[in-house]
């Protein structure tokens, strides 16, 4: 039996994958395919749910050959829990045809899926990333970073003086101030860069770019 987790981007996976090599948990199969295939930035834009559909729909057509005990889907908070749980039911609902819906993140649900004259079995659940209802994988980064942060630290001051330069001109002008979503990742990329890199590894990651 398997247990498979539908992540929202490459970066999710990485660290779901880390956190299970940690707790030293067994039994957990990361999709190697997650929903959002695109660069991240775009796609957290607002997750598509066809991608969802089409990601459910090459797991059904797995069951014969693969037995799924329980699958879960791990997409951002970003403020829109609501959101994401009607997307996650109506995707199942489209793809399964199921009457069982998800009310809440961390219950799991049981769902059944004909194919041809067999009914396959499993249940499924949902997590959203966030940190007090609020934000995504950066925020949750952000939140429980083991190192010092003085130079990513620095980056709300730079971020003050971006918003007091825009703040009172054109709506097209104000599109260039970093959002939350935006700043969070662009702390933690400051952050591993340069306060947790080595000297070595910053100059590997400048050529590299």
């Amino acid at each position: 039996m398997s247990n498979i987790l539908i992540v929202e981007s490459k970066n999710d996976e990485l660290f779901i994958r880390a956190l299970v090599e940690h707790l030293n948990l067994a039994n957990v199969q990361i999709d190697d395919k997650p929903v959002c295939e695109i660069d991240d930035y775009e796609c957290l834009v607002g997750l598509d749910i066809k991608k969802l559909i089409l990601r459910l729909e090459a797991l059904k057509n797995s069951l014969p050959k693969k037995d799924i005990q329980s699958l879960g889907i791990i997409l951002d908070h970003d403020g829109k829990k609501d959101q994401r749980i009607r997307m996650i039911n109506e995707a199942f609902e489209t793809v399964f045809d199921a009457d069982q819906q998800i009310r809440d993140t961390d219950q799991f649900v049981n769902i059944s899926a004909k194919i041809g004259n067999e009914v396959y079995d499993f249940t499924v659940s949902c997590f959203l990333v966030n940190v007090d209802e609020k934000g995504e994988l950066e925020t949750l980064l952000k939140t429980i970073k083991a190192e010092s942060s003085v130079y990513a630290d620095c980056l709300a001051e730079w971020r003050k003086c971006v918003e007091n330069h825009y703040g009172s001109v054109t709506e097209e002008a104000k599109k260039k101030i970093l959002s939350d979503k935006e700043f969070d990742k662009f702390w933690i990329n400051n952050y591993i860069r340069f306060d947790t890199c080595t000297k070595k590894e910053s100059r590997q990651t400048k050529n590299a770019v």
